[in-house]
């Protein structure tokens, strides 16, 4: 198998420096109005590239900057419901081509390979992804036909059924994979080989006789199952770096806040066992080098979280890392000092919003005094927290502000906030959270942030901005990360 991150050797092959892009984005600012007149792809075929046969290299380089920093910011210079994330529009441009993409792929994806490979996989991970992976199906539908195409990764499982685009996916895919994919893909591969029936593969989405089928969901596995993962080829400037991440866990034990769309629903909690954690992050070290370490995870549970500290120690692994956590207990001193023992560094909690109704109206699962003992309890072990604050629809200017005075009033004072507007996903229920979907939203590929209409009365994204610089300028100015302020 053959595995390229085309994401990493687009951007480090095809973008000059870093001196170029605000040139770049005064150019962007002046063609706004242009493209609410004309779709992106012929935007930017049209006015920044010559004749496929014409460009030199350089040229090429030079006008991929112009093509990312559009992809980079579409979205605010269009605005929601723009037609360029109209999966028909889409679909349409992508019939097309597109001289750029055609370019990349002559050069990471030669005709020789795609002839030799026996399927193309793709990882959709993002939106954005959506409209290359077409560009790139069509290019392996011209050259090698018959060459199946398979699609997985989280965009897959998050485009739910009230997406109506499918048809329109499968002109340049065969197979989309809409669950934990690992087992599943290994099958299909399997069956496309002869070995098995196309109908036994789990989590599959395909056309059958013009109708599209799905088969069962697939049974997920136990995450020691999993291979340590492998970040060869990625490069310093293109991969991790010297900070790694580490999957400890997969979905969420309390998973029932109702406006978070990090885990899919039916995804069943497991955890990683904590031997098997210090185990990979040995090979990790050997392999890479990490400075640094993310124990990532839809947040840990305070056991599994102290276990693998323990196993962190008990194998003499002395790396800075952080996690996510719940203040769903009243944690203190003594647990996170043990936590601080193995190298933690950094723990990032959930605050969302405030007062306390409105954390219960979501089902947070988390009482403030908890959280004012988690924090208090981090800072005196040496640890640095950080809140995750959410702007939530419906809420007023005035509401925001009490959430961030809150923040600015605790001691120990947060070493930092992770601000969101709230996002709406499409496994969510827009009117458990009061919003409205706006028309053509079931055709649109923004399957982790659909267009919808917030009530009236709601902050703009100016004050949102403004109201959360100040309050991180107030955080700055309250003295070290997690001291007295």
């Amino acid at each position: 198998m053959i595995q390229r991150d085309l994401n990493a050797r687009f951007t480090r092959d095809f973008i000059h420096s870093e001196a170029a892009l605000p040139a770049v984005r005064e150019r962007i600012q002046r063609r706004a109005q242009r493209l609410r007149r004309g779709g992106l792809l012929q935007v930017v075929s049209r006015e920044d590239l010559a004749e496929p046969g014409i460009v030199t290299s350089g040229q090429v380089n030079e006008r991929a900057v112009v093509y990312l920093a559009f992809m980079a910011t579409y979205n605010r210079l269009v605005g929601p419901g723009g037609f360029h994330n109209d999966i028909r529009r889409l679909a349409d441009a992508a019939d097309q081509g597109d001289p750029l993409m055609e370019r990349f792929f002559e050069r990471h994806l030669p005709d020789r390979m795609l002839h030799e490979a026996e399927a193309v996989g793709l990882s959709i991970v993002s939106p954005h992804q959506v409209t290359p992976a077409l560009l790139l199906g069509k290019r392996i539908r011209d050259l090698a036909p018959g060459k199946p195409i398979i699609w997985g990764g989280p965009w897959c499982t998050a485009t739910t059924d009230h997406f109506r685009g499918f048809e329109l996916l499968f002109r340049y895919t065969d197979y989309i994979l809409r669950s934990e994919g690992e087992r599943p893909f290994e099958r299909l591969l399997a069956a496309l080989g002869g070995d098995g029936a196309l109908e036994a593969v789990p989590g599959m989405r395909r056309v059958v006789g013009g109708e599209i089928v799905d088969s069962a969901s697939p049974a997920e596995p136990e995450l020691d199952l999993w291979p340590t993962p492998c970040f060869d080829g990625l490069g310093a400037a293109a991969g991790p770096g010297p900070r790694l991440p580490v999957l400890i866990n997969r979905g969420c034990y309390w998973g029932r806040c109702r406006f978070c769309s990090h885990v899919f629903p039916g995804t069943r909690h497991r955890e990683l066992p904590p031997t098997t954690v210090a185990a990979q992050v040995q090979q990790l070290v050997r392999a890479h080098g990490p400075t640094e370490l993310d124990l990532s995870c839809h947040a840990a549970s305070h056991g599994h979280l102290a276990a693998i500290s323990e196993a962190l120690v008990a194998a003499q692994i002395r790396l800075p890392w952080s996690a996510m956590i719940r203040a769903d207990a009243p944690l203190e001193q003594g647990y996170f000092s043990g936590l601080r023992r193995s190298g933690c560094e950094e723990l990032l909690f959930g605050l969302e919003c405030y007062p306390q109704a409105e954390l219960d109206r979501l089902d947070k699962g988390v009482h403030l005094e908890d959280l004012e003992v988690c924090l208090a309890g981090a800072a005196l072990a040496g640890i640095r927290t950080q809140l995750f604050v959410l702007n939530l629809p419906g809420q007023s200017a005035a509401a925001y502000r009490r959430t961030l005075d809150y923040v600015q009033r605790l001691r120990p004072t947060p070493g930092g906030i992770i601000p969101q507007r709230f996002q709406l996903a499409r496994q969510l229920v827009p009117a458990a959270l009061g919003v409205e979907l706006t028309p053509g939203a079931e055709y649109d590929i923004r399957s982790f942030s659909l267009p919808h209409r917030r009530p009236h009365g709601d902050l703009s994204s100016e004050e949102f901005f403004a109201l959360t610089l100040a309050c991180e300028e107030s955080l700055r100015r309250a003295g070290d990360p997690g001291g007295e302020g």
